[in-house]
């Protein structure tokens, strides 16, 4: 049993042409259109108009500057230099120790600007 060669069908013109792609700027994105300029202040809806004392920022207390602490390794009794931020509170870090290398664990607590630092075995 022999194949018959399938027969080609004409297509049209049509069928071969595209629609023509949308202009493109050198740089290979589409152009995209301006934005519409803004309004004078004095044309703007009162809903547009931004009041700026909502934005006042209160005036905080003067922020300390950071500070090198002496802590001792729990494990081998080396000093190890940790810096310490004293404006935040509650502060708990982990720093291997340079000479062991095993996890020291230490807080921070900051009181009436004294600086307390605590290391324990992790």
């Amino acid at each position: 049993m022999t194949k018959k060669p399938k027969a080609k069908t004409p297509r049209s013109k049509a069928a071969k042409t595209r629609a023509p792609k949308p202009a493109r700027k050198a740089n290979g994105k589409s152009a995209k259109p301006a934005p519409a300029p803004a309004k004078p202040a004095e044309e703007q809806d009162e809903a547009e108009k931004v009041n700026l004392d909502e934005f006042k920022v209160e005036e905080h207390a003067p922020r300390l500057e950071s500070k090198w602490v002496e802590v001792e390794c729990p494990y081998c009794g080396d000093s190890m230099d940790v810096r310490v931020d004293p404006n935040e509170e509650g502060q708990s870090l982990v720093q291997d120790c340079q000479v062991c290398c095993k996890p020291v664990q230490i807080s921070v607590d900051v009181e009436d600007g004294e600086v307390d630092v605590y290391a324990s075995r992790s």
